[in-house]
């Protein structure tokens, strides 16, 4: 009987359908989180938002190398809505393109900078996604090829058993046959000779 390879190996069977849903809503809560934390420093304690390098650099970098590239586009344009509402770069005055440039710099910058941590991120997470599904696909032949030989090799003995059974009973025949042959001789030369008569004794002797 050849095993058949479970055809379901290498999948995992506790990854439940929402679970993406689930990680897409950790990472949003998170970023929210991050982003109300800064918002209220800067408000209610210190101006955190107008020192150099921003702050706002730390969850857009964060969530870019954790999560990919969509959380960290979604940290660069969470972060520029945020420094655009409070202010950043944009002075009193002062020629319009400049002061263009300079809100939105940061911005670009944070925009770029999610886009290409992710993706660099996302490649990676991809490549070992690929090698986790090679391995598993490595370990199932594995197995499989194990299946087989154990299979063989107790056809193997199977064929060994009937070989040695069958070149056994033809010696076993004819050691039998020659000890009925013998015996029959044995017996034959153990029977008694018959007696010679008296008449046969004198027609010997003439």
């Amino acid at each position: 009987m050849r095993p058949t390879p479970n055809p379901h190996a290498g999948q995992d069977q506790n990854v439940a359908p929402g679970n993406s849903w689930r990680s897409n809503r950790m990472w949003m809560l998170e970023l929210a989180a991050s982003m109300l934390a800064l918002w209220a420093i800067n408000g209610l304690l210190v101006p955190v938002l107008s020192i150099s390098p921003n702050p706002l650099w730390l969850p857009v970098l964060v969530f870019a190398i954790v999560y990919g590239k969509g959380p960290g586009i979604a940290a660069a344009l969470s972060a520029s809505a945020i420094a655009l509402v409070n202010g950043n770069g944009l002075a009193p005055g002062g020629d319009f393109y400049a002061i263009g440039l300079s809100a939105l710099s940061d911005p670009i910058l944070w925009l770029l900078a999610g886009l290409g941590l992710g993706e660099a991120r996302d490649r990676w997470q991809q490549r070992y996604t690929d090698l986790e599904a090679e391995n598993e696909k490595l370990r199932v032949q594995r197995s499989a090829i194990a299946d087989y030989a154990t299979v063989l090799r107790e056809h193997v003995d199977r064929l060994e058993f009937a070989i040695a059974t069958a070149n056994a009973r033809p010696r076993a025949d004819t050691d039998a046959a020659d000890g009925t042959r013998a015996e029959d001789t044995a017996m034959t030369e153990d029977r008694p000779r018959p007696t010679p008569s008296l008449l046969q004794v004198e027609e010997g002797r003439r």
